[in-house]
């Protein structure tokens, strides 16, 4: 997937997989002038935003 840019704050992410009939909702805080990357395993419950 391509990287987007999103403005400084809080963004909730739906991230779905069809073929494995898998929706996830991840929230992240964008810090002013920064980054967040996130990576998220649609095959297990958790996910990390770093």
């Amino acid at each position: 997937m391509a990287p987007i840019t999103v403005p400084a704050g809080t963004a909730t992410f739906t991230l779905r997989n069809k073929q494995l009939g898998v929706t996830k909702q991840v929230s992240i805080r964008v810090p002013a002038g920064g980054e967040v990357v996130l990576k998220a395993d649609l095959f297990k419950a958790k996910s990390s935003a770093n």
